[in-house]
């Protein structure tokens, strides 16, 4: 990831966050369930092996589609994308809302 979608993801965040029940959080959740409920059998390995799945899953089709875009569309798009991957998966004022209703 490079600075500059690093940064675009920080100021999109900034200009509009995502709410709590976003569709990108509730399908990682469903998916980590789906995982965890397939995968995990109770002992350390299958533990492993689902978070393994639910982990590296998700970050080898984002990889995988950021190389694609690099290769055959060019350095902007796959920028672009690093930026959105990173929006969708910081969410830093996600959980501010909490802090908020404490404040006020």
């Amino acid at each position: 990831m490079s600075f500059i979608s690093v940064l675009f993801a920080l100021l999109l965040e900034q200009a509009r966050p995502l709410s709590r029940g976003n569709p990108i959080h509730a399908a990682m959740r469903s998916w980590v369930r789906y995982c965890s409920r397939n995968l995990d059998a109770g002992k350390p390995l299958h533990g492993w092996l689902a978070w393994g799945f639910a982990v590296g899953g998700p970050s080898g089709l984002a990889l995988l589609i950021y190389w694609s875009l690099a290769v055959w569309a060019g350095w902007p798009l796959a920028v672009l994308w690093s930026a959105l991957v990173l929006y969708a998966s910081l969410g830093f004022r996600q959980f501010s809302f909490h802090f908020t209703e404490i404040r006020d």
